[in-house]
């Protein structure tokens, strides 16, 4: 009797040790796996390892049983291993070279990968999405003759775009990118969606034979020449804005065309009547068109749905008094369609250009800054000084009434989601925005006017932004100090993203 006692509180005590001390459980051992070959249990074990997999956010069964099939975000089939879907889970490193024969999807976008992306060897993958991480190098020509979607934006791939030999592809996307050189003329006759955008891609735009296109987007880029007349007859959105484009716009033949972006362009010559019959955004804005504008045959200037703006450009005139009051009726949000491009020839400056001052608030309860030109908002702010802490001027700006001709609008949008406002002069990333995002971010107009990079006279003052993923929100600068102090913290407090714009010297 005393030895049964004796052996259940052994027992009770190596069962409270492994409670209170924690288990070390065995790691999994491919050899007595069953399921799926050991070769492709291996597989799976390597990138667990590469990808520092105790530190994923979803790991059940991962290295710890001999079920691999049963781990969390794989899928397998008549026993193979058919799809990873890690996507959003925390993996960082380096992507191992799978050798995983069956494999059809690869899901391991939204993480923090780094290094080069393999020249996989994997002849059954159709989809391929490892967009929004921290990639480098070059894209791979990939021999992959059953995909059907590369996902690689949100990266810093570099080098020139491969000119893929892919017949089933029918979704391509590099945006956001490094890519230099230029675009080729690519074979791939199911492709319905190709974007090039926010790369630094140059030359001219080929006339593209891709039949099934429905989305083409190289907005933010370096390109020049003329815009071909594209004979894309699925066509719904074209997005060429903020390049380096010339020429006249052609009068396209593209019946299903929703959404047309040619703004921040060199464009000239005047504005074609569009036959357009689908058309729901036409931006026109910041080139250097001049002349009649068409009475649209096929565009209601009258639809308030509709998205239009052509301001900034070189003197165009209303059709009729209709069509001016029309115009002038709507400028609102889209600014005043009369409005100049300074880069148009003989064009007078303001004669009065000076600057009002920011003023700069901070909120604990809110853990957010708040900037306006409003004195008496500032004021009527700060008579809640337990909310709200006056943190002087940030710097000066130009007002939509008062701003140099080289001077350009900086954006404001305002999100629900995370409480914050968001400022950007970049166009492609505010039309980016509207387009996108118009759930997440409320476009506010123009906030003030400053001077691009590149732009500005020596004696601006560059404006430093950053961006907290623990507050959800941007955080704009012009001290040196603040700009050191937080690019040396880590990059997950702290991003920083480069200088926004440029304010005038203080007077």
């Amino acid at each position: 009797m005393k030895n049964d006692a004796f052996k259940i509180l052994l027992k009770l005590s190596i069962c409270l040790s492994l409670i209170f001390h924690g288990v070390s459980w065995a790691a999994t051992d491919c050899n007595q796996v069953t399921e799926i070959p050991v070769a492709e249990c291996q597989e799976l074990v390597n990138l667990y390892n590469s990808t520092d997999g105790p530190n994923w956010s979803s790991r059940l069964g991962w290295n710890v049983t001999n079920t691999p099939c049963k781990w969390s975000q794989v899928e397998c089939l008549e026993g193979h291993v058919v799809s990873l879907l890690l996507y959003n889970n925390q993996l960082s490193g380096t992507i191992p070279n799978f050798n995983l024969p069956n494999l059809e999807s690869i899901y391991l976008s939204s993480n923090q990968l780094s290094g080069t992306i393999p020249n996989f060897n994997l002849p059954n993958l159709e989809s391929l999405n490892l967009y929004i991480n921290q990639l480098s190098g070059i894209i791979p020509n990939f021999n992959l003759p059953n995909l059907k979607e590369l996902w690689l934006h949100g990266n810093q791939l570099s080098g020139t775009i491969p000119n893929f030999n892919l017949p089933n592809l029918t979704w391509l996307s590099l945006g956001e990118n490094q890519l230099s050189g230029t675009i080729p003329n690519f074979n791939l006759p199911n492709l319905e969606s190709l974007s090039l955008d926010d790369n630094q891609i140059s030359g001219t735009i080929p006339n593209f034979n891709l039949p099934n296109l429905t989305y083409l987007s190289l907005f933010n880029n370096q390109l020049s020449g003329t815009i071909p007349n594209f004979n894309l007859p699925n066509l719904e959105s074209l997005w060429l804005s903020s390049n380096k484009l010339s020429g006249t716009i052609p009068n396209f033949n593209l019946p299903n065309l929703e959404s047309l972006w040619l703004s921040s362009n060199k464009l000239s010559g005047t504005i074609p009547n569009f036959n357009l019959p689908n058309l729901e955004k036409l931006f026109l804005n910041n080139n250097q068109l001049s002349g009649t504008i068409p009475n649209f045959t096929t565009i209601d200037l009258s639809d308030t749905d509709l998205l239009f703006s052509i301001y900034n450009n070189c003197g165009l005139i209303a059709f009729d008094e209709t069509q001016k009051a029309l115009l002038d009726s709507r400028d609102t949000v889209w600014h005043k369609w009369q409005e100049v491009n300074p880069d148009c020839p003989a064009t007078p400056p303001p004669s009065n250009t000076t600057t009002t001052p920011l003023y700069r608030l901070w909120s604990h309860a809110w853990t957010a800054h708040f900037y306006t030109l409003n004195a008496a908002e500032r004021d009527r702010i700060l008579s809640n000084p337990q909310n709200w802490r006056d943190e002087g001027v940030a710097y000066n700006v130009y007002t939509e009434s008062n701003h140099p001709t080289n001077a350009k609008p900086v954006y404001r949008f305002w999100s629900y989601d995370w409480n914050a406002h968001l400022y950007t002069i970049n166009q492609g990333e505010m039309e980016r925005l509207v387009n996108n995002y118009p759930d997440n971010w409320r476009y506010e107009g123009i906030a003030y006017y400053a001077y691009a990079e590149g732009e500005q006279p020596a004696d601006a003052i560059p404006i430093y932004r950053f961006y907290s993923f623990g507050f959800n929100a941007h955080f704009y600068t012009t001290s040196a100090d603040e700009q050191r102090t937080l690019s040396a913290r880590p990059a997950t407090e702290w991003r920083y993203e480069g200088i926004a714009w440029y304010a005038p010297a203080i007077e």
